[in-house]
Formats: C-alpha cells, sequence, structure tokens
C-alpha cells in the first residue's frame, strides 16, 4: 500500500474509505491546512471516530523511525486534541 506521501490529493479528496480520509488529512497536514482537514473530518464523520485515530496510531507504530509516512501522521496525531476542540464548538 502507497503511503499518503505518494499520493495526490486529489486521489482521496473524494473518498469516504478509512485510509483515503487518513491519508487526505494528512496531506492537508503536511500543508498546515487545518480549517480543510476540520471540514473533511467533519464531512467524512471521521473527526471523533477513535477508530480512525487508533488506526493512525497503530500504522505510525509500524513504520521506521526515519519514515516520512511516520513523521507525517504522528504529526497529524499530535494535533488531535486541537481538531477535536474544533470539531466541538457549535455551529
Amino acid at each position: 500500500m502507497l503511503g499518503p506521501h505518494q499520493r495526490k490529493i486529489e486521489e482521496v479528496e473524494n473518498s469516504n474509505e478509512l485510509i483515503d480520509v487518513l491519508h487526505h488529512v494528512v496531506l492537508l497536514w503536511e500543508k498546515n491546512r487545518m480549517e480543510e482537514i476540520i471540514e473533511h473530518l467533519k464531512t467524512t464523520g471521521y473527526g471523533t471516530s477513535d477508530l480512525f485515530y487508533r488506526v493512525a496510531q497503530a500504522i505510525a507504530q509500524t513504520l521506521g523511525i526515519t519514515s516520512k509516512e511516520k513523521k507525517l501522521l504522528e504529526g497529524f496525531l499530535n494535533s488531535k486534541e486541537r481538531i477535536l476542540k474544533y470539531l466541538s464548538r457549535p455551529l
């Protein structure tokens, strides 16, 4: 399976498959596009899904320390609390 850094954002932006959503938000995170991350996670319903974050964590833990994918996933996961805070705000 390809990592997020090996895919184009256009390939995954309209998918609701968990891995595609994860790759999409990680690619957005790499570009510091937090508003788009929040919107995509709201739209797909994965933003408050514990399973979504556990899968991201499990993948990150299996990758080598120098892996670009690991760094992207861990960076995204470090934003989890901020993301959850944004997602819990009333409209």
